[in-house]
């Protein structure tokens, strides 16, 4: 009985991560204790900040958001060990009034983070979600985010989890990730953009120089590309590439695509060195893009990546795999495709297509236009 008490306790105060552990706190702070306006009637913002400040100041805890509507006007910043946790992502909502464009949250240089239970809902037009920079040690559980233009941004981070992450409507991307070496984990991201005749310039994950990441159990639905994997600083290849990321972007640069931090939020600079040149090692399992304008899949830089009993869907003016001449190593297993006009695009080297259907493909299944041919086996058409 002394055994299981002390494994109990151990299970209470740290944040597991794929082997990683970090203690925390367990003392509770109360957002509304702190004068925070549930009706979402008054600016909460102040009082969910100080909430978040208490925690950290203790090494850890918990900042807890009651089921509500709680108005935030600023980004509410965390820049050391805390939980934010909520009830559910229904009731326990934050809801962004921003003058500028701003982050919901931002988590800067932080270490055993962990944001769960609740939703972020962007009113306006200048509503993102959450950015995490520097940070490491953080997982994501049960989180909803709701029109913003962009749902999460990753950068310079390690040791990385997302379990259940929903984001509706968004307007530009709903995942970027980038300059990630080892351990980022997402299981079950579902991503709605809006229609794209509304909104023609988004993609639902966007990969930047990401190495050893596994995606499984999620979608990408609408906009103009389910998965993107890229570098910032590679070169543009003609029809493919979508409007709002031209001109080419050099990586010292890439803060310029988000919008303006705080003055007084800590930010690292974008011009270390990096020791990789591809997105490489990336898995997805059982990860569908479907119903985009472009290509449901888009790898323009990588190295060693793996598709299996994917989808690719709807995807009527686009190719379901696009593989630029940087992509090297695929693996494709029992994909399946489904209404679109080129089923495999193929400008990479040693690419390999084991089992799937390709169905309702209008022009041909593998463009076979350049010399690079795949291996392929047991791949049926209808």
């Amino acid at each position: 009985m002394q055994i299981v008490r002390i494994l109990l306790l151990c299970l209470s105060t740290s944040v597991f991560f794929h082997g990683y552990s970090y203690a925390q706190r367990t003392t509770t702070f109360n957002i509304d204790n702190y004068g925070a306006d549930y009706t979402g009637n008054k600016d909460s913002t102040h009082a969910i900040q100080t909430a978040i400040n208490d925690a950290i100041a203790v090494g850890g805890g918990i900042v807890y958001i009651p089921p509500g509507n709680y108005l935030i006007t600023q980004t509410l910043v965390v820049n050391g060990s805390v939980n934010i946790q909520g009830s559910t992502p229904r009731s326990s909502n934050l809801v962004t009034r921003f003058n500028g464009l701003s982050w919901a949250i931002g988590v800067y240089q932080a270490t055993g983070v962990v944001l769960r239970d609740f939703g972020i809902s962007c009113t306006g037009a200048g509503g993102y979600g959450v950015d995490f920079e520097n940070s490491f040690i953080v997982t994501v559980l049960n989180i909803q985010v709701t029109a913003c233009n962009i749902g999460v941004w990753i950068d310079n981070t390690g040791n990385f989890d997302i379990t259940s992450l929903n984001i509706w409507n968004f307007k530009s991307y709903c995942v970027r990730a980038q300059n990630i070496n080892g351990d980022l984990f997402m299981t079950k991201i579902h991503c709605n953009s809006l229609p794209w005749s509304v909104n023609p310039n988004s993609i639902g994950l966007y990969l930047s120089v990401v190495s050893g990441a596994k995606f499984t159990d999620s979608d990408f639905l609408g906009g103009s590309y389910g998965v993107w994997a890229d570098l910032v600083t590679s070169s543009r290849d003609g029809p493919h590439i979508p409007p709002f990321l031209l001109p080419e972007v050099n990586i010292t640069d890439v803060a310029s695509l988000r919008p303006p931090k705080r003055s007084d939020v800590p930010f690292l600079s974008k011009s270390k060195v990096r020791n990789w040149d591809y997105n490489s090692w990336l898995q997805f399992t059982s990860v569908d893009c479907d119903t985009v304008q472009a290509d449901p899949w888009h790898f323009v830089s990588t190295w060693g990546t793996q598709l299996t009993e994917c989808w690719s869907g709807s995807f009527l003016s686009g190719t379901g795999i696009w593989l630029g001449p940087g992509a090297k190593q695929v693996s494709i297993v029992n994909h399946q495709w489904q209404t679109g006009m080129i089923g495999v695009g193929n400008n990479a080297e040693g690419i390999s297509i084991t089992g799937g259907i390709m169905g309702q493909i209008t022009r041909t299944m593998i463009d076979t236009s350049i010399p690079n041919e795949p291996t392929v086996s047991n791949l049926r058409q209808f």
